[in-house]
């Protein structure tokens, strides 16, 4: 028997660019609203909890969590965030050097000869504003311990 799958016509390319935040999520308000209520403690100065996104690839994982962060920028003006694929990030200096740049701590940092454990804690020692990292593809990373180093910070 063949099966005859439809064809999608994308008409505008921008949906194709790992930056592109949709305006609207469709099927996934149940995902939107749990991750919301995670990131809401941002909103009156609080931190929040980690939060795993997980499921098959393709299911708009990443789609969600930049939508939700961007829907709680629009609320709390003074929130930070920085997507790290972790693909290209996949080691753990790159990784922290990546989130740090988010927030433009990484003048004085060396690639070459600045120990992992000066990045962790510059990460620990941030003031500023509340800022929100996502890992997208997590387990492409070497070490798998930095997420439990991120938890703590």
């Amino acid at each position: 028997m063949l099966v005859t799958c439809q064809r999608a016509t994308i008409t505008d390319a921008r949906v194709l660019q790992p930056e592109f935040i949709p305006r609207e999520v469709k099927d996934r308000d149940a995902e939107v609203k749990t991750l919301s209520s995670v990131l809401r403690l941002l909103t009156d100065g609080g931190q929040s909890d980690p939060a795993l996104l997980y499921g098959p690839s393709g299911t708009g994982k990443s789609c969600i969590a930049q939508f939700t962060v961007g829907r709680l920028r629009q609320e709390v003006v003074d929130v930070n965030y920085q997507c790290v694929n972790c693909c290209g990030n996949y080691s753990r200096f790159k990784t922290l050097y990546t989130i740090l740049d988010g927030v433009n701590e990484t003048i004085d940092i060396h690639r070459q000869s600045t120990p992992r454990e000066v990045l962790l804690d510059r990460l620990k020692d941030y003031t500023g504003p509340a800022y929100v990292v996502i890992l997208d593809e997590v387990d492409q990373l070497q070490d798998k311990c930095l997420l439990c180093d991120l938890s703590r910070v």
